[in-house]
């Protein structure tokens, strides 16, 4: 009896820390900017999300609009307008927190070090949440949200992986590792099979200029599972939670596509343009105004594009540097982060590819969430034992989908930002 009194009183005393302090934080350091300025512009709504759907009507068709008026007046066509709905399915991310049986056992209804404990178990899940966010924002739907596929392996002993997304998302050498970050933990998978490669393992270092990163090995330095070219990595925890329960979530660069089945939709039907977005193949173009002034155009004129910081710098110096007039007693500073073209600003995020520049209509494209993060066993405590292993659990769950409704004024511009006119 004794012992289940600390097990009860373990539970009740970390469940209440986690709710009340952990989680509430979770996300809004997901979504702190840091240099991502998609993310942070991105609105969070539970508008329309009904269970684990999303449900946003639409109207088709609306015969009775406005019309040029005769001497003979006008005839109203009569017939009733048309609508319908599309209907998102939302996804589930997943963490947990895990205490040994042996961590539960010492503290011994301490409430002071049962406090310590759960901070810290916790902290692990906000410190990581926002590289898992990311991950699921801006890899591809079509992909199993793989975040890297392996070119190579090597060094000590065979640890150092180098990656080669060539399809994935890009080809671009210094964007191959740009979801990766020292400290995530990633679940291997063979590239032939689609099955797990062992236990999942934890970034220990990331080289972002030579598309490479290393994983932590064990004590005599052998990776514990060997990966081959082909094998890609996924977002997961210690636990082996990954992300194939999020592959039906989209990512951004799903969303400013304009020729695939996109949430119900097929946008290559005839009639189906408000699910299209506009989509320029610029890169054997001169990266100049003309070409960035048609894309706006062709989006329906927006106020704010993006692209990444060293792109926007590209063209603000090229453009703009030779030109600035400046006397010698001011000074003149080439930091740019924005750069205007026509009424339109192009702003900087270190997440956007830098062959890319996107166009992202933040009134139609939103993140549905249905609630925030939330213990996912229903149970009065959100601590559950681990069949047949010495420990328990607490599992945390966000679901969530990226929708978007009419993307006629999103796109993206495929550039080469060393080839100006």
């Amino acid at each position: 009896m004794e012992e289940e009194k600390i097990y009860r009183y373990w539970a009740e005393l970390t469940d209440e820390i986690i709710r009340k302090a952990w989680l509430p934080t979770i996300l809004d350091v997901a979504f702190e900017p840091k240099g991502r300025w998609i993310i942070n512009r991105l609105k969070r709504t539970s508008k329309g999300v009904n269970g684990m759907k999303v449900h946003i009507p639409f109207k088709k068709e609306d015969p009775i609009a406005w019309r040029a008026v005769t001497e003979h007046g006008y005839t109203p066509t009569g017939a009733n307008s048309k609508y319908a709905q599309q209907f998102f399915e939302l996804g589930c991310a997943v963490a947990a927190c895990n205490a040994t049986v042996h961590e539960i056992k010492a503290c011994s209804m301490n409430n002071s070090m049962i406090k310590d404990i759960a901070n810290e178990k916790a902290r692990t899940l906000v410190e990581t949440f926002p590289y898992f966010l990311r991950a699921v924002l801006w890899s591809p739907q079509n992909a199993d949200k793989a975040v890297a596929v392996v070119a190579s392996v090597g060094g000590t002993g065979n640890c150092t992986i180098t990656i080669d997304n060539d399809g994935l998302w890009n080809t671009v050498l210094e964007d191959r590792c740009k979801l990766i970050e020292r400290g995530m933990v990633l679940q291997g998978y063979d590239g032939s099979t689609n099955a797990k490669k062992g236990a999942p393992v934890q970034v220990q270092d990331v080289d972002k200029d030579n598309g490479t990163f290393i994983i932590y090995g064990d004590s005599t330095g052998t990776a514990e599972t060997t990966f081959a070219d082909g094998d890609y990595f996924v977002p997961a925890d210690p636990g082996g939670l990954d992300i194939p329960a999020m592959t039906n979530v989209p990512g951004f660069l799903d969303v400013l596509d304009d020729d695939n089945v996109f949430q119900g939709v097929n946008r290559a039907a005839a009639g189906n343009r408000w699910a299209r977005a506009y989509v320029l193949d610029g890169s054997s173009n001169y990266f100049d105004y003309d070409l960035l002034s048609k894309f706006i155009r062709k989006c329906y004129g927006p106020k704010e594009i993006v692209a990444n910081i060293e792109t926007v710098q590209k063209y603000a110096s090229h453009h703009f540097a030779d030109k600035v007039r400046y006397t010698p007693a001011e000074t003149f500073k080439e930091d740019y982060t924005r750069v205007r073209i026509d009424n339109c600003w192009m702003y900087a995020d270190d997440d956007v590819d830098r062959d890319k520049i996107l166009s992202i209509d933040f009134d139609n494209v939103t993140l549905r969430q249905s609630g925030g993060i939330q213990p996912l066993h229903p149970a009065m405590s959100g601590w559950q034992w681990v069949s047949g292993r010495m420990y328990m659990e607490y599992i945390l769950g966000y679901w969530f989908t990226l929708a978007a409704e009419d993307v006629r004024k999103c796109g993206y511009l495929k550039v080469n930002p060393s080839n100006f006119a």
